[in-house]
């Protein structure tokens, strides 16, 4: 299982660069998005020298209303990504039919639910009487709920993105069983150094010029789409892992 670990791993950096190469549009899309995004976030004022006003900048209605072309913008890098990964061939990847589409549409709900608990934090407590101190802790349980889950979901990931009916979300946390926590350690080590730049690359140029807060920026907009691939990369490696160990094929007919 240490072998396989790092050898999946590994096998999502590679397989990441060859999409980078084959297909470079898709991860330059998003990269695009991404920097679109920072356009409009220094533009509200969250970059500013001043922590109050970076933070209402944080609420902006524009800024949260473009946040959901970022998620649309991720949605399709996974999509297509995935499609990718598992067929290896770029035609069939960029021409899903619209069954696969609908099928996907599945994964893009259950993340945008939890992309809409994480945004609209402070407005679900104030339904509830509750105060905006306890919206970080929302916004923490919603992003680790999702991160504990999508282990188990990574068969279903990659059939919904080819449009296959072989596992849905039960039957894939059945089959991934106690591959579990190798998933999620995976996913987690895979994830943590971009994240970690991202949040990074998001707080560090605040209040710094424009010779340094750009160069940080677009920098920031090329670690979000490799990572968005990456993490593709290795949902279809994991998801492909599971099924060989059970001994049974990654997609049904679907």
């Amino acid at each position: 299982m240490i072998r396989a670990f790092f050898a999946t791993w590994g096998g999502a950096f590679r397989d990441t660069a060859e999409l980078a190469r084959r297909l470079p549009l898709l991860i330059a899309a998003m990269v695009a998005v991404e920097l679109i995004q920072h356009v409009v976030e220094v533009k509200v004022g969250m970059f500013g020298p001043v922590p109050a006003d970076r933070k209402a900048a944080s609420m902006d209605a524009v800024r949260l209303g473009f946040g959901w072309t970022k998620m649309a913008a991720v949605f399709a890098l996974d999509f297509f990504a995935t499609r990718y990964f598992v067929t290896r061939d770029t035609v069939e990847a960029m021409r899903p039919s619209r069954h696969a589409g609908r099928r996907y549409l599945g994964v893009a709900a259950f993340q945008a639910v939890i992309a809409a608990v994480v945004i609209y934090a402070a407005g679900i407590l104030a339904l509830f009487g509750i105060g905006e101190d306890r919206v970080m802790a929302l916004r923490f349980v919603a992003a680790s709920g999702q991160q504990l889950l999508e282990p188990l979901l990574m068969l279903w990931y990659a059939n919904a993105a080819m449009g296959t009916h072989a596992y849905g979300p039960l039957r894939s946390a059945r089959a991934t069983g106690w591959f579990y926590p190798w998933a999620l350690l995976l996913i987690f080590v895979a994830r943590l150094p971009f994240s970690a730049a991202h949040q990074m690359l998001n707080r560090w140029p605040a209040g710094k010029g424009a010779g340094l807060l750009w160069p940080a920026l677009v920098l920031d907009a090329v670690i979000v789409g490799i990572m968005v691939a990456l993490l593709a990369a290795i949902q279809v490696r994991i998801a492909r892992f599971i099924a060989d160990q059970r001994g049974v094929a990654l997609l049904g007919k679907g």
